[in-house]
């Protein structure tokens, strides 16, 4: 099994998974995420999470999004804000749905479903 490595194949699988489950729904926040943040080196997942983390903290949580200070004079620093938001809403969805809240767990969760899925068809 070849695990995903870029968005384009993520949303791939995502549009056309019939199916309304929870990965599903975390794969989509995810992807809304990802799609507001201002630019992504080679459309890669990986590079999307090490940006997120940059500019968050390394430790992910609604918490550390919540409290980051937002200076909205830096350029595209509300773009990175509508993301952020975005993660809080995966990571709420997924302590429900999988019962989850560390979010490179879920992402690891997502990306494994995903995978498994494309390796299926």
């Amino acid at each position: 099994m070849e695990n995903i490595k870029t968005t384009n194949e993520l949303a791939e699988l995502v549009f056309t998974d019939n199916e309304n489950h929870s990965f599903k729904i975390l794969a989509e926040l995810l992807l809304l995420a990802i799609n507001d943040w201002p630019e992504i080196k080679e459309n890669k997942i990986e590079n999307f999470i090490i940006e997120l983390k940059d500019f968050y903290s390394e430790k992910i949580t609604i918490e550390t999004i919540n409290s980051k200070k937002i200076d909205y004079k830096i350029n595209n620093n509300s773009w990175r804000t509508e993301s952020g938001s975005y993660i809080i809403e995966m990571l709420k969805e997924a302590e429900i749905k999988i019962n989850e809240t560390n979010f490179d767990k879920i992402i690891y969760e997502i990306l494994k479903y995903y995978s498994k899925k494309r390796a299926s068809s």
